[in-house]
């Protein structure tokens, strides 16, 4: 394993220190954040690759082509959009997925039973609507096939979900948001 404090500096110790105090459950979420980060620069070098090839193949130098993709990184470019929009996708779920885990600790998941409640600001998207009202215990929200838990992934708003699910039954099975709330739901 890397020292990572060779390559951070000298104030990555005190992070060091707090990763070993994490929960098994907080553990895999920050992993799948970092894997997801790491799929995501990876996809990035890929298009700037892509890019490169693509002006060359249209007549520019190697040069005149790196320049070109440095210059559309620095000025807010296609290039750079893509990289700001992985940045927010995964600050956006590791937030989400964070305030979920918290959430999900305070109740006992073996035993009890939640059901889904939609959130709504301006519309849900079919496979949610589909489950609102749905009552199971977390495994089975979690594991069945065609199912998954708010903002995993599964479903058409993937990571941008406002579902959640509720452990005492209490709430209704669709909570409307007013539309002047600032909420905005993404790929519903």
């Amino acid at each position: 394993m890397p020292d990572f404090t060779d390559i951070f500096g000298e104030d990555f110790e005190g992070i060091l220190e707090q990763l070993d105090n994490l929960t098994p459950e907080q553990e895999i979420l920050l992993l799948a954040v970092i894997e997801k980060a790491t799929l995501q620069a990876e996809m990035l070098e890929i298009q700037i690759q892509t890019e490169l090839i693509s002006m060359i193949n249209n007549g520019m130098t190697r040069q005149g082509a790196e320049m070109a993709i440095k210059v559309d990184l620095k000025k807010g470019g296609k290039l750079h959009s893509q990289l700001t929009n992985y940045i927010k996708s995964a600050i956006v779920e590791g937030v989400n997925q964070s305030s979920r885990l918290g959430q999900y600790e305070e109740y006992d998941l073996d035993r009890g039973t939640f059901k889904w409640v939609t959130v709504a600001g301006h519309r849900i998207c079919e496979d949610c609507e589909k489950r609102a009202g749905d009552i199971g215990t977390f495994e089975y929200h979690a594991s069945t096939p065609g199912k998954g838990l708010p903002g995993a992934g599964w479903s058409i708003c993937k990571q941008y979900c406002y579902c959640v699910l509720d452990p005492t039954g209490d709430i209704s099975t669709n909570v409307n948001v007013p539309t002047e709330s600032g909420i905005r739901e993404r790929g519903a």
